[in-house]
Formats: C-alpha cells, structure tokens, sequence
C-alpha cells in the first residue's frame, strides 16, 4: 500500500499532499554580521544582536544602534539569533 503524506488536521487553505523542498528554495537567507565596532549611541538603525531580543522576540528597550547598515529588515522578515552560548529557553 503507497503510504500518502497528508496530515490529519490542517489549516482549511491547503490542501493536496506534503510536498519537501529545501529552505532556500522558499526564503532568502543571509548570514549577518558582526557589527559591534560600529555601534553610536544615537545611530539611525537597531542593531539585532543575540542580546537585543528578549524571550518572547521583542526588541528590548535598551539595544544597540549603528549608523550603517548593509542590508536592512522589511516588514514581515524573519530573525533568527543563532549562538553556540544561548540557552534552549533563548531559541
């Protein structure tokens, strides 16, 4: 018997069978950078840091600013702060 890969309980707009495919086909991905060392008091950007974001993925009101930025987030992107040092309660 051919074994289907469709879930019991889905969301009323999908339908058909699951389909895999790799995140880069779906999403832009880009890796960030390391941008301490250009940190102002009153630079024109929130620098997203491991530190920047509290538990529940709000920027928290004392953050990091820089004046420069080599790309900057839209409306509807998505962080991820990935760190070796960070707790599982973190990520």
């Amino acid at each position: 018997m051919e074994e289907r890969l469709m879930p019991e309980l889905r969301f009323p707009e999908f339908s058909g069978e699951w389909e895999q495919r790799n995140l880069g086909e779906i999403v832009e991905y880009r890796n960030g950078n390391a941008n301490e060392k250009n940190v102002v008091a009153d630079g024109k950007y929130n620098l997203i840091t491991l530190n920047s974001i509290d538990i529940d993925g709000n920027l928290k009101q004392e953050h990091s600013r820089v004046d420069e930025a080599d790309w900057l987030l839209e409306k509807h992107d998505m962080v991820m702060v990935l760190s070796d040092i960070a707790t599982g309660d973190f990520l």
